[in-house]
């Protein structure tokens, strides 16, 4: 969906699904079973600052009308939260990295059983 303001086109954001996932990372908790009531990040990592809990909380909120209506208003609250986005990212390819050594490991199982049963 595209919003205008001003005259200017703005891609709109699931702010709830960008929200629960970010409270998901940070938090490690399963955000299906908090059912849509969410603690303060902070209840949960104290590394999480107010603001970016703030930003993630507003992602959040029931109400639509106070949830961020662009990708560009979520992107310029979070630009400057620049750290937590390097953790996140280093997480994200954390994560890609061991998938892709359980894929080598996997296929060397593979390749291990063909040769011994045979």
């Amino acid at each position: 969906m595209i919003i205008t303001t001003n005259h200017v086109l703005l891609p709109t954001v699931d702010a709830p699904s960008v929200g629960a996932v970010m409270y998901h990372i940070l938090s490690e908790q399963d955000v299906l079973k908090l059912n849509f009531s969410f603690p303060p990040l902070r209840h949960y990592n104290t590394k999480v600052s107010e603001k970016l809990d703030r930003i993630i909380l507003k992602c959040l909120s029931r109400e639509a009308g106070l949830r961020y209506l662009s990708a560009k208003e979520l992107g310029d609250a979070l630009a400057q939260k620049k750290s937590i986005w390097r953790r996140l990212l280093g997480t994200f390819q954390r994560l890609h990295h061991a998938f892709k050594i359980a894929d080598h490991v996997i296929l060397a199982q593979d390749r291990l059983l063909q040769r011994l049963f045979k």
